[in-house]
């Protein structure tokens, strides 16, 4: 099932992970990391690319 989350639901886990409650994941920060740096070279096709891998990792991982 796919849907949109929430603002509550991003909000909830904002807090969590800046409240040191749970640990950041390796993967997602690699793939924010590759999406910086595509916005900062101007790399439209890379962001999109970054999206749709974050997209993906987080149905597989977090789901």
């Amino acid at each position: 099932m796919n849907r949109t989350v929430t603002g509550d639901e991003v909000a909830g886990v904002r807090a969590t992970v800046e409240a040191g409650a749970a640990p950041r994941c390796t993967e997602c920060r690699d793939i924010k990391a590759a999406r910086r740096g595509a916005e900062q070279r101007g790399d439209r096709a890379g962001m999109g690319a970054a999206a749709a891998r974050m997209g993906v990792h987080q149905r597989k991982a977090h789901a």
